[in-house]
């Protein structure tokens, strides 16, 4: 297995160990993990009703969840955003995943 696909899967284990405790509807947590050679977006998915949830007062949860996985992928020299998608945007996100897929899981 290449460094690129065992971090893909240990970020989005790691996301998915956090989130769905967190709300109200953790059957409906997904994540997507799309990466390029020195960046990687975990693209996180869950129910309308649990969006307050996630981000937290202040974005205080969101920007906890941002650290946890800076630092991890800290060690493998890759940066790594957080985009939180709602429904309405998840449409969106495939059609530009589709865009970009060419470019899309490269190895670090």
């Amino acid at each position: 297995m290449s460094k690129a696909k065992e971090l893909k899967d240990e970020m989005k284990e790691m996301v998915l160990a956090i989130v769905p405790r967190i709300v109200d509807h953790p059957d409906e947590v997904r994540v997507d993990v799309v990466s390029s050679r020195y960046r990687m977006v975990v693209e996180l998915y869950t129910a309308e009703k649990d969006v307050g949830q996630v981000i937290g007062r202040g974005g205080q949860v969101a920007d906890a969840v941002r650290l946890i996985m800076s630092a991890f992928a800290g060690k493998y020299k890759v940066q790594v955003d957080l985009d939180y998608v709602t429904e309405q945007e998840s449409d969106y996100m495939q059609s530009r995943r589709a865009r970009y897929h060419g470019q899309a899981d490269e190895d670090y």
